[in-house]
């Protein structure tokens, strides 16, 4: 695997195996092409609030609870203004190139600016590496560690392309569990819930069973809707963790 140069670069755009749009011929480094920041910012919602506390004073409550990789959270979209937008450390920002590219031979990958860089702003959290196959706008995730100002069009990231041994079986955009495929000016918030089961309520269950320990016998628990497993006392109180059937982890 070598990565193209400014060369291999336009060479393959010739060809149709890379795309860029718009493209700039100024944006083109030694081995990769500058792309730039959209105007939208996307953050998930919070359910932050200041509540009174009996006794007097007040507290920061989260009512919404944390992110589930199991459940979409809502989101809520910031247009950057013209004078500018302050992320602020401890949030995330879902943020999209200017930029649709598409990548049909080569494995795309998006790295912050070195200039970015130095000012403490990140672009990604994991997700640099895209796929052959891909086309559409990037979604970028950023994060600062200290408070700093954004403006819409900056030169946020490069894209470099690297040559494969062989063709994939199946382009990225053709797979059927593309969730990110033909992404648009707007960032996307993850779809990892798609992947994912809804977490089992545990609603049907059937005793039977016992494990006996040392001291006390113990009733076993079976969800019939999943097959996980718990163990509870003869009175049917002081369950155990629901745990997985095959892998021992609690549900």
């Amino acid at each position: 695997m070598s990565v193209l140069v400014d060369r291999g670069i336009l060479d393959a755009m010739v060809s149709g195996a890379i795309v860029i749009r718009p493209f700039d011929r100024a944006c083109l480094g030694t081995n990769s092409y500058d792309v730039h920041l959209a105007p939208t910012l996307r953050v998930y919602k919070s359910g932050v609030e200041r509540v009174d506390v009996v006794g007097g004073g007040s507290e920061m409550i989260d009512l919404l609870g944390p992110l589930d990789v199991r459940a979409p959270r809502e989101t809520v979209d910031v247009t950057i203004p013209e004078e500018g937008f302050v992320l602020e450390p401890g949030e995330l920002y879902l943020a999209s190139t200017v930029e649709h590219t598409e990548s049909r031979e080569h494995v795309p990958v998006l790295n912050g600016r070195s200039s970015i860089g130095r000012l403490g702003l990140s672009i990604h959290v994991t997700a640099g590496t895209g796929d052959v196959g891909f086309r559409g706008c990037w979604t970028m995730e950023l994060f600062v560690i200290r408070r700093l100002r954004v403006y819409a069009g900056i030169p946020i990231g490069q894209l470099l392309w690297f040559t494969t041994d062989s063709a994939p079986l199946v382009p990225y955009g053709d797979k059927a569990s593309a969730k990110y495929a033909d992404a648009g000016p707007l960032p996307m918030a993850s779809m990892l819930h798609a992947e994912l089961k809804p977490a089992c309520k545990h609603v049907r269950i059937k005793t039977g069973g016992l494990v006996t320990t040392i001291n006390r016998a113990w009733l076993v628990e079976t969800c019939l809707d999943c097959g996980a497993t718990r163990t509870t006392n003869s009175r049917g109180s002081d369950p155990s963790a629901w745990a997985t059937a095959g892998d021992g982890e609690d549900d």
